[in-house]
C-alpha cells in the first residue's frame, strides 16, 4: 500500500507508523522504491522534501507542444498531472499548462514558448509556511526543488492542508515557525522578482 497507494492515502498511512518498523519495511523494498520511502519516513517532520509526490511530468524546455501532446493522448492519466519545464541540466524553469500543450495552434513550437514563470517551492521548507505561499494564488500544483533547483516532486495546497489538519500541534509557536515565516517571506520576494523581471519592458521602462 505505501508503495501502490494514492499519495494523501500514503501519508497518513505513514503518519501512523511507529518509527521502529521503518528499517523492516525498507528492507523488503527494490532501491529506487527504498529512496521514495526513506524520504517518506522523514515525515512527519513535516518538511515539504518527505511529501513531495511523483504526481507531475517533467519535459525539456525544448520539447515541441505537439510531442508532449502525443504522450498525454497516448495515456489518459496522466492528462491532469501538473507539466514542469526544466532545463537541460534538468533544473526547473516554470510550469506549462495541459491546454496549451495540446492547442493545434502551438503544435510545432516549443513547450519554453508557453511557460509561465514560477517560483517553486524548496524541499527543505517546513509545511506550515508553504501552505501560505503567494504561488498558490495562480498554480494548484508546485514543484519541490533541491537547492540546485532539481525537482524533488510535486505538492498541491490540498495536501499540505490534510496535513496540518492531521497534526495541529506542529503549529505551535517556537523557533521553527520563525525560520518557517521567514521562508514564507523569502518565497514572496522570490515570486516578486521573478515577476519583474518576466514583465513587459515598456513596464519595466516605465
Amino acid at each position: 500500500m505505501l508503495i501502490d497507494g494514492e499519495h494523501t492515502d500514503v501519508l497518513t498511512l505513514v503518519s501512523h507508523l511507529h518509527q521502529s518498523r521503518y528499517r523492516k519495511i525498507l528492507d523488503t523494498v527494490e532501491s529506487e522504491d527504498r529512496k521514495r520511502l526513506t524520504r517518506l519516513f522523514e515525515f512527519p517532520g513535516k518538511t515539504l522534501s518527505s511529501l513531495a509526490s511523483t504526481n507531475f511530468l517533467r519535459v525539456q524546455a525544448d520539447t515541441l507542444c505537439e510531442e508532449v501532446a502525443d504522450d498525454l493522448i497516448a495515456g489518459d492519466e496522466t492528462t491532469d498531472l501538473p507539466i514542469f519545464v526544466v532545463d537541460r541540466s534538468t533544473r526547473f524553469l516554470g510550469i506549462v499548462s495541459t491546454q496549451s500543450v495540446i492547442s493545434k495552434n502551438h503544435g510545432r513550437k516549443p513547450v519554453s514558448r508557453y511557460m509561465k514563470a514560477v517560483e517553486p517551492l524548496p524541499a527543505s521548507m517546513h509545511v506550515s509556511a508553504a501552505l501560505n505561499a503567494t504561488q498558490w494564488r495562480t498554480t494548484p500544483a508546485l514543484p519541490v526543488v533541491d537547492s540546485e533547483r532539481n525537482i524533488i516532486g510535486a505538492i498541491t495546497q490540498e495536501e499540505l492542508a490534510s496535513v496540518v489538519k492531521e497534526f495541529p500541534d506542529d503549529n505551535d509557536p517556537g523557533l521553527e515557525d520563525l525560520f518557517s515565516e521567514l521562508s514564507a517571506r523569502y518565497l514572496d520576494l522570490c515570486a516578486n522578482v521573478v515577476s519583474m523581471v518576466f514583465r513587459n519592458p515598456k513596464d519595466r521602462e516605465d
